[in-house]
């Protein structure tokens, strides 16, 4: 047993690596893969499949990066007792050297790569999307190739929160003196917004990061809370994913949606269900780490940050060729080639992260922001 304390900080040192393994998750598409590479309508010839990269890659994995949210918020605040300007400088200066430079880098980095492969598309297999992203301008680069993402498109979260950062006074000020007050607000502009993946503008990064701030700057402990809830929040989130795969593949049917009048958005059920999924994931890793149930180790750990920069780069290549190696004709082959490409780009980025520590650590150092 430890002190609450010392298990939300295990906790979250722990969660790191199985967040890390459903954002990669939540980018397997296959489907649009299987599209651009010739086989029409793949939800329909692979309907299980389907169901099975929705409840993955559509829903659970998608409480990752709330969860990723709102630990950086409550680290950011944590420890400090007045945000002044001397504390913000540091924040500034620290942030520079773990998220502008590698921010730099590793989208330049797949830019280069692509260009590279418009040269030997049928080797590299470059699909149309990725030749067009080659002739965009030098900046969307780094700011939004389609209006959403930046060209190495997982960075979008360190985007976000490097212009959260430059805001954080703001929101310093004001869930000092406001409480919680901030948070509310902004988890209903969240849960109502259809659109929430405007660069700069992205509410789900403020809704999350400003919920983890409010933990910090008020020193409460989060994981404990979620330890309270973690059956409820875990049934109810069960319940949600049924009804959301239910009514997402029975539209025509569904007590919960009408072709024309929407009882209930779906967008707002799946938001809605994330909070849950949220609460239910760090409710249990919570209990786990305080019986001593679950271990972090170290070389996973110390893994996340390069297993998040670099899979947004080598994934949609993986999934092409194993598609073309196996030329999937059923439901178990669709889902055999998604199991085959997580085994081969995670474990990869493993093993390439710990030969760049081991054999290049000042370069390790510049890529992975010091991680």
């Amino acid at each position: 047993m430890h002190s609450p304390d010392q298990t939300l900080s295990k906790t979250i040192t722990y969660l790191r690596f199985p967040l890390i393994c459903a954002v990669v998750t939540a980018h397997m598409h296959i489907s649009q893969q299987l599209v651009r590479l010739g086989i029409d309508n793949p939800d329909e010839t692979f309907p299980i499949f389907s169901y099975f990269s929705t409840l993955l890659t559509g829903e659970i994995s998608k409480i990752a990066v709330p969860i990723f949210f709102i630990i950086s918020g409550y680290l950011f605040f944590h420890r400090i007792e007045q945000y002044d300007i001397h504390a913000y400088k540091a924040k500034i200066v620290k942030r520079i050297r773990a998220l502008f430079v590698p921010y730099l880098i590793w989208n330049f980095a797949h830019f280069a790569i692509v260009t590279l492969g418009l040269y030997c598309a049928n080797t590299f297999g470059v699909d149309s999307v990725a030749q067009d992203r080659g002739l965009r301008s030098f900046f969307q680069i780094f700011w939004a190739i389609d209006g959403m993402y930046p060209f190495d498109f997982p960075l979008w979260f360190v985007r976000e929160l490097m212009i959260i950062t430059l805001l954080s006074p703001i929101l310093y000020y004001l869930i000092k003196h406001t409480q919680y007050l901030l948070p509310a607000v902004l988890g209903c502009v969240w849960l109502c917004l259809e659109n929430d993946d405007i660069p700069a503008l992205n509410t789900r990064a403020y809704f999350f990061f400003s919920l983890g701030t409010y933990f910090g700057i008020h020193k409460i402990n989060f994981g404990a809370l979620c330890l309270k809830a973690r059956h409820y929040s875990l049934a109810i989130y069960v319940l949600l994913l049924a009804a959301i795969l239910w009514g997402g593949k029975n539209m025509d049917n569904s007590p919960f949606f009408d072709n024309s009048v929407f009882v209930i958005p779906q967008t707002l059920l799946h938001r809605i269900s994330v909070m849950f999924g949220v609460i239910s994931a760090i409710g249990w890793a919570f209990q786990g780490v305080d019986k001593d149930i679950l271990h972090h180790r170290t070389i996973l750990t110390n893994s996340v940050f390069f297993i998040y920069a670099y899979h947004g780069i080598v994934t949609g290549f993986v999934m092409r060729m194993l598609i073309r190696l196996i030329h999937p004709g059923s439901d178990w082959e669709c889902i055999a080639i998604f199991f085959l490409t997580l085994l081969i780009v995670i474990p990869t980025g493993i093993g390439l992260n710990s030969l760049l520590a081991k054999y290049t650590p000042r370069l390790h150092t510049i890529l992975t922001g010091g991680r």
